[in-house]
């Protein structure tokens, strides 16, 4: 009698300070109440706010390129002097209209322009890699979300049951129609199932806050848990089939799809272009120029003011000689840099090769884990099945009618972690080609 008394008081005692349900905060009027994993996404791409600092950077990179190019625009110019000396009266005045026009050079505006659209489309592509990262990130929070939702309201609804078998045996013990023993395990089992759905609880919502933050802004939390229905519910269909091709395909959508490739190719060409830009800063540069003034003279002596219009055309040519083999230098070191990215875009083919092939037998390998996992599930179901009918004949017991209830239902929570399994690891397996649009 007093092990059963220190039970009970241990166990009020646990019931008190288990877990209560956070504070959320309460959703917005206009806040969707399901949310699928596209418009999670969608919703990160759009207020994650590093990736709209890359977007700017590419505005201002594409600036920087119609700068370059703005240099074979003609320029102008309006000069003006007046002065006076001690013995003038009025003062002169000299004026002139300037216009140049840079007709060719070698390292000119276009060489550079050209070169200043291979630094916009590297902005451009690092925006595209931030995004691909964000994609996948909210994939998989977003999955592992649902998985925990699934396994909230599975448990939720054990704990019920649990709840009602507790209330039943608590009146039986009240009239002393069981023993001490059966009771102590009622009390026992009752308590395991509090803990586990304030487990499941507090995973889920840590769960809820990261994809919060993945996305960027508030999710649907409410002032009790997301599963009592006034907050979003994540859709998600499970089960969809996976097809997987020859690596090879996988292979060749990694190389034409992944940014981090194009943007390698795309700093060699800039280094290809600074080996031109200093082979043609040695070569000739030729401008053109216009001038158009006048200019009114006032002689004291004579007390005279001429006054006369004038102008003058003209072509130049410009050439560097020789400045110290300085460009020669310039070329070399550009050609050597050519060499190294050449090279480097080598290895980051070779490694996202390997990433490529690795999350591709690890989807293959969840594939075959998905497919020991169905059929233990069909077996459980059908074990339930069959205790069911027992049970309603009177062949078996109650106890051994539950044994296969929680057989089918943890086969169940095993076979949607597999299945969850299986579908992150597609979706990582599609990061790592680039997201084919296929």
């Amino acid at each position: 009698m007093k092990q059963f008394v220190i039970t009970m008081c241990l166990f009020f005692s646990f019931a008190s300070t288990a877990p209560q349900p956070k504070n959320l905060v309460p959703p917005s009027e206009d806040q969707p109440k399901l949310l699928t994993i596209d418009q999670a996404v969608a919703r990160a791409l759009k207020h994650r706010p590093d990736l709209e600092a890359l977007s700017y950077a590419t505005q201002a990179s594409k600036a920087g390129a119609n700068a370059e190019i703005a240099g074979y625009y003609p320029s102008v110019s309006l000069d003006s002097t007046l002065w006076q000396e001690t013995a003038q009266s009025d003062p002169s005045n000299n004026t002139l209209l300037t216009a140049n026009q840079l007709i060719y050079s070698f390292a000119g505006p276009i060489q550079r322009y050209k070169r200043a659209k291979k630094y916009t489309e590297i902005s451009a592509l690092e925006e595209q890699s931030l995004a691909n990262n964000i994609r996948l990130e909210v994939e998989r929070s977003f999955l592992q979300s649902w998985l925990l939702q699934e396994q909230y309201t599975t448990i939720a609804a054990l704990a019920q049951s649990s709840r009602t078998t507790f209330d039943k045996a608590g009146h039986e013990n009240k009239l002393n129609l069981l023993d001490k023993s059966t009771w102590l395990k009622n009390v026992e089992e009752y308590g395991v199932s509090t803990a586990d759905i304030g487990q499941y609880r507090d995973s889920l919502y840590s769960s809820y806050k990261r994809l919060e933050f993945l996305m960027g802004q508030p999710l649907l939390l409410a002032e009790q848990h997301p599963i009592n229905g006034t907050a979003t519910k994540l859709v998600w269909k499970l089960f969809t089939k996976v097809h997987l091709k020859a690596l090879p395909e996988y292979y060749n959508d990694a190389i034409n799809n992944r940014p981090e490739i194009k943007e390698a190719f795309r700093k060699i060409d800039i280094e290809r272009w600074n080996v031109r830009l200093a082979q043609g800063d040695r070569l000739p540069t030729f401008s053109a120029q216009a001038i158009s003034g006048f200019q009114s003279l006032l002689y004291p002596d004579a007390g005279i003011r001429q006054t006369r219009g004038y102008y003058s055309l003209g072509v130049s040519a410009s050439w560097l000689v020789f400045d110290g083999v300085v460009k020669q230098y310039q070329e070399r070191q550009a050609y050597a840099n050519k060499i190294k990215e050449m090279l480097l875009k080598e290895q980051i083919t070779l490694n996202i090769k390997q990433e490529v092939q690795d999350k591709y037998f690890a989807l293959s390998k969840s594939l075959i884990r998905l497919q020991a996992q169905k059929l233990n599930y069909v077996r459980a179901h059908n074990d339930f099945v069959l205790r069911a009918q027992e049970l309603e004949i009177g062949q078996i017991a109650p106890t051994d009618f539950e044994v296969a209830k929680t057989a089918w239902e943890q086969a169940q929570l095993d076979w949607n972690s597999a299945a969850i399994t299986v579908e992150i690891t597609k979706h990582e397996l599609m990061y790592a080609c680039g997201y084919p649009s296929e």
